[in-house]
């Protein structure tokens, strides 16, 4: 088959590498001839190898929302030179509350940079950060480590039913398609648990915290006057509300 079974239920199954499948030839009569099957592959290999230009991500994609709906705002542009985001739920989905006009770049830009001028101007703004970073740091360990304790006990518990199910076998309670069926189940398992175990145990402190949290200072953001993806990253969301009111909120909180 193209398939492997991982795990029992939902989703245990993913696909095999094709050089791992298992084909048998010629079981039913086939349609067309092997020969023009293989004319007909070679003149579609073109179109399967074009190389495709991914789409490219706007600047605020994804960070821009409305403050009404709060829905992203959607990009656009007139000929590529006035970009600018607005909310399609005051003309799609009749939203009164939703902000009909649009904002530019240029304006979510300018926001930004204000925001970060204004955190520099607080004295516990780097304090802040930090003490938020450890904390975060702190709690997350602590969750890592029992997880890392959660899984360990699910992988005894996998190994232990994969023993009394042998048990089972040897005193004859279970035949031995059931008990094969039954083994293939639990051997897929616990591999699928040691895989999880083995990647849990190999993460760093700060890959736990996922990246969201950032122990950078944005002092030296003060004087930029470029956006910047580094400067993009450290952004949860920009709020805009009617009238272009646009509030900043940076991932560590504040």
């Amino acid at each position: 088959g193209k398939r492997i079974q991982t795990k029992l239920g939902r989703g245990g199954s993913k696909d095999l590498p094709k050089s791992e499948w298992i084909v048998v030839e010629d079981v039913h009569e086939p349609i067309i001839s092997a020969q023009l099957f293989k004319e007909v592959q070679a003149m579609l290999t073109p179109y399967k190898t074009k190389n495709y230009k991914r789409k490219k991500k706007h600047l605020y994609s994804g960070k821009a929302i409305c403050g009404h709906c709060e829905h992203n705002l959607v990009y656009t542009n007139q000929n590529g030179v006035n970009k600018y985001y607005i909310c399609n739920s005051s003309r799609v989905r009749n939203c009164p509350k939703c902000f009909e006009e649009h904002i530019t770049e240029a304006m979510l830009s300018q926001a930004v940079l204000e925001r970060i001028k204004q955190n520099h101007v607080d004295d516990k703004a780097d304090e802040c950060i930090s003490q938020n970073f450890d904390e975060q740091t702190k709690i997350q360990e602590v969750k890592h480590q029992a997880k890392i304790k959660e899984t360990e006990i699910r992988l005894e518990k996998a190994k232990h039913k994969k023993v009394a199910l042998f048990e089972e076998y040897t005193f004859k309670k279970i035949d031995k398609e059931k008990f094969l069926t039954a083994k293939e189940a639990c051997t897929s398992e616990i591999a699928v648990i040691e895989t999880e175990l083995q990647s849990l145990k190999s993460k760093q402190p700060n890959e736990i915290i996922g990246g969201k949290l950032q122990s950078n200072s944005l002092s030296r953001f003060v004087d930029t006057k470029l956006i910047t993806s580094e400067l993009i990253d450290l952004i949860d969301k920009i709020i805009v509300y009617n009238s272009n009111h646009i509030e900043v909120k940076f991932a560590f909180g504040s």
